[in-house]
């Protein structure tokens, strides 16, 4: 059996932290909750684009929109895009024999795998490591009022506008 360092009269050693903890506490809980407004939303997009797509036909059966299907939603709805496009070619080159290849423009062709396996990052020319994620979200947070100051400000706007109004209405009244 191992005896505890604090029992033997020694201090454990300290970790010296760069920041407070409830500063870094702090940072996290607006971290996550910025990270949960942004889910919500990705929700709501996946959501109004799946009802717009609603009335495209694909062999299976929609699913319906949670937290952990989401992806499978997304296929969905691309398999129901690819449809439409197909469609919109069919219907093109129908144009096109009835009324003659010179009066439509030659059209870029799609390509044909997801633009997932296209998608690749490129690195920077110069080598340089851009800014971290956490001086980027710290940049974000800088920038984005919280409601309470948006709510004074937008006050503050009100009572100028309206003081302006009264001095108006006592020039012209005079």
């Amino acid at each position: 059996m191992r005896v505890n360092d604090t029992e033997a009269g020694e201090e454990p050693p300290q970790v010296a932290s760069p920041e407070p903890a409830g500063r870094t506490h702090e940072r996290h809980r607006h971290r996550h909750e910025r990270l949960a407004k942004v889910l919500v939303a990705i929700k709501a997009g996946v959501e109004h684009l799946a009802d717009r797509l609603d009335g495209v036909d694909i062999e299976e059966a929609r699913l319906a929109l949670t937290e952990d299907n989401m992806v499978e939603v997304l296929h969905q709805c691309e398999k129901k895009l690819r449809r439409v496009i197909d469609a919109i070619r069919e219907e093109e080159e129908a144009m096109v024999r009835e009324m003659g290849q010179s009066t439509l423009k030659a059209r870029p062709d799609m390509p044909s795998e997801p633009m997932a396996a296209n998608n690749c990052r490129i690195g920077d020319v110069d080598g340089e490591d851009g800014d971290s994620e956490e001086e980027y979200e710290e940049d974000l947070e800088e920038e984005v009022f919280d409601r309470d100051a948006l709510k004074e400000q937008s006050r503050g706007m009100l009572d100028m506008a309206s003081k302006k109004r009264t001095k108006k209405r006592r020039a012209n009244g005079n």
